[in-house]
């Protein structure tokens, strides 16, 4: 019976009947996050002892702070391609979902077949993520077919890891500064194996510091050659971390690295106190993912 009542619930949130009518998926969503951020403030740090350590691939790379990636020794994703693959989805239908629906999309750039979420759908075309790879694309009905249900996420979880670098703040990619955290990251982990210290959890996101070859800190690397800075609100539970990487941080000021170059940035986020006017622009495709 409890199930019958959740899944009753669940498809009047998505008529907005009664109660439900002014239902947001995205305003729930981001309110969970924002009661896991509060929680995080009054959790105690936790030893590095009696931490989770993982080995990790990664798949996208959104800025120089923020990736996806998948579970190194994990085989689920390579039984999953094949099934997909073995539906000859090809030979199907269009088929047009509504925005939050699950659905399989054929990705442009290899034509291939992967599980998908639609993000929105704007006249003809969907805007869907990849839940697999982390990446997304923007296709018509014709590359979109319905997922078989025993491929559905609640039977395999998506297989990509949204990651964050613990208290790691890096420019938006679509800056110059932005694209050389970018580039810092992916020299340091990209194309290989890492392993990642998990610092907290929140959600589905990981909070990670990424160790290279040395067992030493990418997150660290990255704030003391001026790629990124420290974040500045850092959940009490991150507090360790956050402390360790000021000190990298002062490092890169002193040196005059990076978006240091011209001095403090702190007194004011403006071109003379070296933060770049963002370009007009829009920002260049991606170069690291699964393309």
């Amino acid at each position: 019976h409890a199930e019958a009542l959740y899944n009753a619930e669940d498809s009047a949130k998505k008529a907005g009947l009664k109660i439900w009518e002014n239902y947001s998926e995205e305003q729930e969503a981001e309110a969970k996050r924002a009661a896991l951020a509060a929680a995080a403030d009054e959790q105690e740090p936790v030893p590095d002892s009696s931490k989770t350590v993982v080995q990790l691939t990664l798949c996208e790379i959104l800025s120089g702070d923020h990736f996806y990636a998948h579970a190194t020794a994990d085989a689920k994703l390579t039984m999953l391609q094949q099934q997909l693959s073995s539906m000859r989805l090809g030979n199907g239908a269009a088929f047009e979902p509504k925005a939050g629906q699950m659905c399989t999309a054929q990705f442009t750039q290899d034509n291939e077949w992967y599980r998908a979420k639609v993000q929105k759908k704007e006249k003809d075309k969907y805007s869907v993520f990849f839940v697999d790879y982390g990446n997304t694309d923007v296709v018509g009905a014709d590359r979109l077919r319905p997922l078989d249900p025993t491929l559905g996420t609640e039977v395999v979880s998506p297989q990509a890891i949204d990651c964050r670098l613990a208290c790691v703040t890096a420019p938006e990619p679509s800056d110059e500064d932005g694209q050389e955290a970018v580039m810092a990251l992916a020299d340091a982990a990209w194309g290989k194996p890492v392993y990642a210290r998990v610092e907290h959890r929140q959600g589905e996101v990981l909070y990670v510091t990424l160790l290279d070859a040395a067992q030493g800190s990418v997150n660290e690397q990255l704030v003391a050659s001026g790629v990124a800075r420290v974040q500045k609100d850092a959940p009490k539970v991150l507090a360790k971390v956050a402390n360790a990487l000021r000190e990298k941080e002062e490092v890169a000021k002193t040196n005059r690295a990076g978006m240091w170059r011209y001095g403090d940035i702190d007194a004011e986020e403006a071109p003379e106190f070296g933060v770049r006017p963002r370009p007009t622009e829009p920002p260049k495709a991606n170069a690291w993912g699964k393309k």
